[in-house]
């Protein structure tokens, strides 16, 4: 129940900065050259001169539900860790403490991996709602072209029938390639740099011990 409710603040916090960085990402060019959002702080008045705070409560309940769902995938997946440990030393039976340490910086590399992918793709529909409902009312869905959504439940439906279930996946394969993969590749060196720099290698449960 805590995590919900943290989820549910820390969602609303988030709120402002999400809004704004969408808006920023997707916002092209005028034809003076200048952006219609050049900062922060510009950028916030802007909205609240001009739409109030409508535009933060508009994408308030997809950012609940991806920061909830998250997080929930994420402990489910750091209390697994231990299990994917298991197998993987049972899998590759071993006593030398530096394939243990191999191993244990490739279950670290699988889980961060995991957890953050699964959640992304999982949730993709969500984000890909909240970016266009971050486009409404702020001019840019003119200019970008965009359809008009009251909700995001009318941009979900609007989207699947439009433009088919599999349009919210698209480009999905840069993001992970850009965020995801790193992640893999980060979580295995900084295992093994903590394994080989400490004062003494840790003490590794071999397939024996579990």
């Amino acid at each position: 129940m805590w995590r919900i409710v943290t989820g549910v603040f820390a969602a609303i916090a988030a709120r402002p900065f999400t809004l704004l960085r969408n808006r920023m990402n997707a916002q092209p060019q005028l034809p003076n050259g200048s952006f219609k959002y050049e900062g922060h702080l510009q950028g916030f008045n802007r909205i609240m001169d001009e739409e109030g705070i409508a535009p933060f409560a508009r994408g308030l309940i997809p950012s609940i539900i991806m920061l909830v769902t998250c997080d929930m995938i994420q402990s489910y997946y750091r209390s697994r860790r231990n299990w994917l440990m298991s197998k993987i030393t049972q899998a590759f039976p071993t006593d030398n403490t530096h394939i243990l340490a191999i191993e244990h910086a490739l279950c670290s590399g699988i889980n961060a991996f995991a957890s953050a992918a699964v959640p992304m793709i999982l949730l993709r529909p969500m984000e890909v709602v909240l970016r266009r409902l971050d486009m409404q009312g702020s001019g840019l869905v003119s200019l970008l072209g965009m359809p008009q959504y009251t909700d995001w439940i009318s941009c979900l439906t609007s989207i699947i029938q439009d433009e088919g279930f599999l349009s919210f996946y698209s480009g999905l394969d840069i993001e992970l390639m850009r965020d995801i993969f790193p992640l893999f590749g980060v979580a295995i060196i900084s295992d093994l740099v903590t394994s080989y720099t400490g004062p003494s290698m840790p003490q590794y449960k071999t397939y024996r011990d579990w």
